[in-house]
């Protein structure tokens, strides 16, 4: 009987949230790290990946309300020894709109090194089926890379908070094969 009570109070809670009215298209903004950003250039590359991370900029209460979420996108190299360059990231809203192609840099993640990429919670325009493709390569072997992107709501009292993980589309073609 408790918890009924407690479900029934955190519904309450939810349903009072006012959802934030909308506000212009942000892109997401890389935040900063100690990865070094450089021209895209041609190298020889021993592996890589085409990444596919679905990301929420919000999700629906129960009476169908969004309730807004800030994301922060994380790309972690996980090699112990060599770099890895993140060639793209690009950003889709719910109908595969591209919203942000941070593709005019690229980012060379040195071992155990991390780069991250945030939408604000008051950004709507990614919606519910939004996402991100990441493409990265490494000139030696190295182990696949941690990516993943951590939605955060907080809102009239209360606070939403999960995690997605990226899933390969494909492995990026190696020079030589």
């Amino acid at each position: 009987m408790i918890r009924l009570g407690l479900v029934l109070a955190l519904a309450a809670l939810i349903g009072c949230a006012t959802p934030a009215p909308p506000q212009e298209q942000v892109a997401p903004v890389p935040l900063p790290s100690t990865a070094t950003a450089t021209s895209p250039r041609t190298r020889e590359v021993s592996r890589g990946q085409l990444l596919y991370v679905p990301v929420y900029s919000h999700v629906y209460l129960m009476d169908g309300r969004p309730y807004n979420l800030a994301i922060t996108l994380s790309i972690r190299n996980t090699s112990l020894d060599h770099k890895l360059v993140v060639q793209s990231v690009a950003y889709y809203d719910s109908a595969g709109k591209l919203i942000k192609d941070h593709a005019d840099k690229e980012l060379e993640l040195g071992p155990l090194a991390t780069a991250e990429y945030f939408v604000r919670e008051d950004d709507s325009s990614g919606g519910s089926g939004a996402n991100f493709l990441v493409k990265w390569v490494a000139e030696q072997e190295i182990s696949d890379p941690i990516v993943e992107a951590v939605m955060v709501g907080t809102s009239g009292g209360h606070g939403v908070s999960f995690v997605t993980n990226a899933r390969v589309l494909k492995g990026l073609p190696v020079e030589g094969e």
